[in-house]
This record gives C-alpha cells, sequence and structure tokens, in this order.
C-alpha cells in the first residue's frame, strides 16, 4: 500500500550537473516493482509547468532547436494555463500519455528537418464534460489571440464534440510543432467517441463535410473495411491554420490485430509489407503486444478529392518490456533496419528522461512510422512521467491467441501510487 515500499531495495538516483541537461535537484528514491507490482512510487517534486517546460528546453537543445526553445515554452505555457501550476497528481488523470500525464512529447527521428512536438490535454479540478468543454474553448481562444492559431476550421466542428451530449472524460487535445524556422503550427485532436463509441463513425462524417473534405468518408470506410467495431476511429485533428495545405487527421485503433494485418492494410498506402511487419516485431519484442494495447492508425488528408496524402503507423511502446533501457535497445533495432541513426533519438531520450531508463518503464507512448515521399519518417513520443511509471495497459482487447478479431473492453484506471519527482541524470 502507498508509504510501505521494500526500502531494501529502494535506491538513490541523482541526475548531476556536467551531462547533457544540466542542472542539479534533489535526490529521490526510486523503488523497483517486483514482478506484478503497481506504478513505481516516486514522490513528486515541481509543479506540470516546471517539469514540463524544462524537458521541452532539454527536447529542443537536443535536436538543434535550441533556439526556438523560449518561444516553444511560451506556446506550451499558454495551452496549459491556469493548472500548469499544480502538480499533475492534483488534476484528474489524461488521456495524453498512458501515466495519466496531460502532457506528451514527440521528435522526428527519420527525416530531413528536425523537429519537435508536444501535446497537452486542456486540464480542470473537475472532471466533468462540462468542464472540460469550456477549458478547451478558453484554449483555442487564447491561441487565436496570440495569433499562433486561426480558429475557422476549428469553429466548423468544435459544437459536434464540445457539445451537451458529450459524455466522455476527454473531449480534445492541442498541440504545437516546432522546427527551425519556428512555429510551424497548432492542432487540435477531436475525441469522436465523446457521446459514444457506437456515434463515432457518424460524427467523423459529419466532421469531413464541415471541413469540405466529404470524399474523404469513402476512404474511412475502406481503411475500417466497413468494420468500426474493430477499427475504431478515436480522435479528429484538424490543422489549425487556413493555409491550403492544412491537414485533416483520423486516427484508428485496431483491435484484434498482428503486424500481418497491418502490414495488408497499410500497403494500400504505400507501406512496404515486409518492412511494416518488421517495425512491429522490432519495436515490441516479437508482435505480441498488439493483444495487450492496440495499435493505432492515421490518414492524414488535404485536397478535397479524398485520397489520403499519408497513413502513419503507431506502435505501442508502453506495454511490451520490462523497462525503457530494453524499448532503448529495441528502437535502436528499428532504427538500424531502417538506415536511420540513433544519435537524435537518444539524444532526445536523454533530454525527457528524469531516471535511468533500466529502473521503470513508462518513458516511452509510441513509436511511428509515415508513408509519403519521404521514405523512413520515424517519430518517437514519450511521456513527461508526471504521475507515475510502469503504467498498464489502456483500451485493452479481448483478443486471444487464435482469434481473427476482437472488441474493446473498458479503459483500465490509471489510479498512481505516487509522482515521479525531479530526478537529474546525466544521460541513457
Amino acid at each position: 500500500m502507498p508509504g510501505t515500499a521494500d526500502r531494501r531495495r529502494a535506491r538513490p538516483v541523482g541526475r548531476t550537473g556536467g551531462g547533457p541537461t544540466g542542472g542539479c535537484g534533489k535526490v529521490a528514491w526510486l523503488v523497483k516493482p517486483r514482478p506484478g507490482e503497481g506504478p513505481v512510487e516516486t514522490g513528486s517534486a515541481g509543479s506540470v509547468a516546471e517539469i514540463s517546460g524544462g524537458q521541452l528546453r532539454r527536447l529542443a537543445a537536443g535536436t538543434g532547436l535550441a533556439a526556438q526553445a523560449d518561444l516553444a515554452v511560451r506556446v506550451l505555457h499558454e495551452m496549459t494555463t491556469p493548472w500548469n501550476t499544480r502538480a499533475a497528481a492534483d488534476l484528474p488523470p489524461s488521456d495524453v500519455s498512458a501515466d495519466g500525464s496531460p502532457v506528451e512529447f514527440a521528435a522526428g527521428i527519420g527525416g530531413c528537418d528536425p523537429s519537435v512536438q508536444f501535446a497537452v490535454e486542456p486540464m480542470t479540478a473537475d472532471p466533468g464534460p462540462d468542464a472540460r468543454a469550456r477549458a478547451a474553448r478558453a484554449v483555442m481562444a487564447r491561441l487565436a489571440h496570440r495569433g499562433w492559431a486561426t480558429a475557422e476550421r476549428w469553429s466548423a466542428v468544435a459544437d459536434l464534440f464540445l457539445c451537451q451530449e458529450a459524455t466522455g472524460p476527454h473531449l480534445a487535445m492541442y498541440g504545437a510543432e516546432f522546427s527551425g524556422a519556428g512555429l510551424a503550427g497548432c492542432k487540435v485532436w477531436f475525441y469522436p467517441g465523446c457521446t459514444g463509441g457506437d456515434r463515432a463513425p457518424a460524427l467523423v462524417r459529419e466532421a469531413l463535410g464541415r471541413v469540405r473534405l466529404p470524399g474523404a468518408w469513402a476512404a474511412v470506410v475502406r481503411h475500417a473495411r466497413g468494420d468500426f467495431s474493430g477499427c475504431r476511429p478515436i480522435l479528429f485533428s484538424l490543422d489549425l491554420s487556413d493555409r491550403p495545405t492544412a491537414r485533416t487527421k483520423i486516427y484508428f485503433r485496431h483491435y484484434g490485430v498482428r503486424p500481418d494485418d497491418l502490414s495488408a492494410l497499410l500497403a494500400d498506402h504505400g507501406f512496404d509489407a515486409g518492412e511494416t511487419s518488421a517495425f512491429c516485431r522490432l519495436a515490441t519484442g516479437g508482435g505480441t503486444a498488439f493483444s495487450r494495447q492496440p495499435p493505432v492508425t492515421c490518414l492524414s488528408f488535404t485536397a478535397p478529392g479524398g485520397r489520403p496524402d499519408a497513413a502513419t503507423l503507431y506502435v505501442p511502446l508502453w506495454v511490451s518490456a520490462p523497462d525503457d533501457a530494453t524499448v532503448q535497445r529495441r528502437t535502436h533495432r528499428v532504427l538500424s533496419r531502417l538506415g536511420v541513426s540513433p544519435v537524435l533519438y537518444d539524444r532526445c531520450l536523454a533530454a525527457v528522461a528524469r531516471r535511468p531508463l533500466a529502473d521503470a518503464l513508462g518513458l516511452h507512448n509510441y513509436l511511428a512510422l509515415r508513408s509519403g515521399p519521404v521514405r523512413h519518417r520515424v517519430k518517437c513520443y514519450w511521456s513527461p512521467e508526471l504521475r507515475h511509471t510502469d503504467p498498464l495497459p489502456r483500451y485493452r482487447t479481448t483478443a486471444l491467441p487464435g482469434t481473427a478479431h476482437a472488441g474493446p473492453v473498458p479503459q483500465v484506471p490509471q489510479v498512481p501510487r505516487g509522482l515521479v519527482r525531479e530526478r537529474r541524470w546525466s544521460g541513457p
């Protein structure tokens, strides 16, 4: 129970000055759990703004974007106002990261130009949908006021997802991406299941029509193979821009699938079937993780004709390894097969991590592979671990070995037994 950690197995963890992240801080006790135990209980020091702001600065420096760090932190602060002065433990669990942290970081690993992005969920002390909808609307208003985003496309669909009929605990997320030129853009993700999972496809179809992409619905149906019970639309995303290149994205969670199933599905979008299967198996240590945590795919649209411009595969990483050091080694194998240097990935991981990788699991959320004109475009997604380590699977499947199809079971509540301290550390 809380407060009764086995001190015989505890040891101090320190990140001292001189490493790539610099600085110093209080030493915290990190307890390695026994098999079957829950999240690691590690205490807390610092607000959401203090911890995530420091991680974002280090991540920008690690990707060669230090000149954009101040702007990135300002945008993060604006998106997380007013709740960013509180500790994550004082807020309801979020859907952004696997441990319930309301922030997620990402960086492009394989591509021409470095980029850093983050996502946040507008939080309130009241977890009810009415309060969450007000918070989501307030973020959009602030971004537009600052000139960082335009609200026209958001306004076209917001009433579908931030509505009185919404019953889900999560309604919207916001994000921003930065490149060497500065703020590349802001985006929003809405939850089509906000009024019930069965109504999600209809909400997606209506939203596509409102953003002048009615022809994209046929591609959505084809991607789901006409079966929205096993391939569920879970997010509807918009670039908050009035540029002709502004994207609309639909995200799907796939239940009861194997790597070969994903390979066949994504072959329609320019993925090499063999590379897709290898990507899944190397990233998860064999591909069996999908029976515990369903993978995600995404279709991106810009042209009114309805044909996807690109597709992306997201492989979950927090359910199939004993610790993040193992995930790091697996990611190195993925990058090696794709001909991508691991140096940038390692720098980014060191920037986000606040503990030794071998001590727990939960830093890595997803590893993504995208199709398109640039081959082997890889992006990694990390949790700031603002709540706890070793998160449980979420949105699990009912799939058993040998079954061809499965449906979702309720999400496992993420109830942390403790919070993660700022633990200074010099690298992976």
